[in-house]
């Protein structure tokens, strides 16, 4: 579901994944801090506008847990930003949008070392 509408099931990998996770146990009260932290922290946009670092967000268009509309305001907000908008992709990251990714991070990382 979180990969988007159009990426098949990778099944045997996503049950060893789910197996990993549940051997690393749950932490409700980690859930709970992380939750409390979000809604403490108020509006962070406006500090977005002092980073001053080449910045890269990456967002796909299919995304069901935040709207791809949120990582375009990201990237608006921060000087200079690139946005990789990345269609039919969800908020996971399937593998066959790994070379497009990893490519697009190589490159904005190269560009960082040749400064």
């Amino acid at each position: 579901m979180l990969r988007g509408p159009d990426f098949p099931l990778d099944e045997a990998r996503d049950a060893e994944r789910a197996q990993l996770i549940f051997l690393r146990g749950l932490n409700p009260g980690g859930v709970a801090r992380q939750l409390a932290a979000i809604f403490a922290s108020g509006n962070r946009k406006p500090a977005l506008r002092d980073v001053h670092m080449p910045t890269l967000v990456i967002h796909g268009d299919a995304d069901p847990l935040v709207p791809v509309a949120c990582g375009v305001d990201v990237a608006d907000a921060i000087p200079g930003a690139k946005l990789l908008r990345i269609p039919r992709m969800g908020q996971a990251l399937p593998i066959p949008m790994w070379p497009q990714i990893i490519g697009a991070i190589a490159a904005h990382t190269a560009q960082l070392r040749d400064h």
